[in-house]
């Protein structure tokens, strides 16, 4: 089990084996919970308390409490914190477990199509067994009783089922990974400080500025601008918290060379001054 305190948050990352991961997490207001990306193991989020703006497949808006979000193999995802923070579970599977599981006849009807990614799930749902399920799975990990991990194993078989049986996505507007435009999102996300811009960005991966506006706000639910801001808005907090660094240091190491520009962010985001969050996370 890997437990991390921070800045923004807490996460706990809970290791079942080491292709199945239950990661509890927590993150106050208008914090990007979850950087656009996407994997090929299928993930499950519960949604414990507060809001997440999620951006996953063709949903795009808040999801609450016993919202149950799935996210299929390469699917691209993204989500940001609601305005009361937000608390939530991720239960990881990558394809190996899952592949074992189809080793048998029904396993290769009902999963492996989904491994193939020639089936998917419903993103958005909210369905009272399939949450008690999901939260009994939650229980035998913290228990830890006799043969827990037969008993996860047959909880995410039998979590297949239900989806199966009422869940499949038969809708044709499905959002395709791109590979070429995740490593645009990964370059954005490692060079958020530096000086980048749509017209920098397009260049430099061959795309047309107004395609590629579009296809950020697609995959990402957000405005290049907006995107841009968010990354720099969670390193200004994390800055704020752990370092007695002068704000004016803050804004410019977090990429803004305008101290009246990145406080007017700041207090877009936050309605409160760099100054003012800075005195309350150290009372808190």
């Amino acid at each position: 089990m890997m437990i991390y305190m921070i800045v923004d948050g807490y996460r706990e990352i809970k290791e079942i084996n080491q292709d199945i991961r239950l990661i509890y997490m927590w993150h106050p207001p208008n914090y990007s919970s979850i950087l656009s990306h996407w994997h090929g193991g299928i993930e499950f989020i519960y949604i414990l308390e507060g809001t997440l703006n999620m951006v996953c497949g063709n949903l795009s808006g808040a999801v609450n409490p016993g919202d149950l979000i799935v996210v299929n193999p390469n699917q691209m995802h993204a989500a940001v914190s609601g305005k009361n923070g937000v608390k939530y579970y991720a239960l990881c599977v990558d394809n190996k477990p899952l592949s074992e599981i189809c080793a048998n006849p029904v396993g290769n009807r009902y999963i492996l199509p989904v491994i193939q990614r020639k089936r998917r799930f419903q993103t958005l749902i909210h369905d009272e067994n399939i949450n008690n399920l999901l939260l009994g799975l939650f229980q035998e990990y913290e228990k830890k009783e006799p043969a827990y991990e037969l008993a996860i194993q047959a909880d995410i078989i039998l979590l297949f089922a239900l989806l199966n049986r009422f869940y499949i996505d038969n809708s044709e507007n499905q959002i395709v990974i791109d590979t070429h435009f995740e490593q645009v999102l990964t370059y954005i996300n490692e060079h958020f400080t530096e000086n980048i811009s749509t017209e920098s960005i397009s260049k430099k991966f061959a795309f047309n500025k107004c395609h590629f506006c579009r296809k950020i706000k697609s995959q990402t639910g957000m405005s290049f601008v907006r995107y841009l801001n968010q990354l720099r808005m969670d390193l200004a907090c994390s800055l704020l918290t752990t370092t007695d660094k002068p704000i004016t240091m803050v804004a410019v190491e977090c990429g803004y060379n305008d101290l009246n520009y990145f406080s007017r962010k700041f207090h877009e985001f936050y309605s409160m001054t760099a100054s003012e969050f800075r005195q309350q996370s150290n009372l808190s």
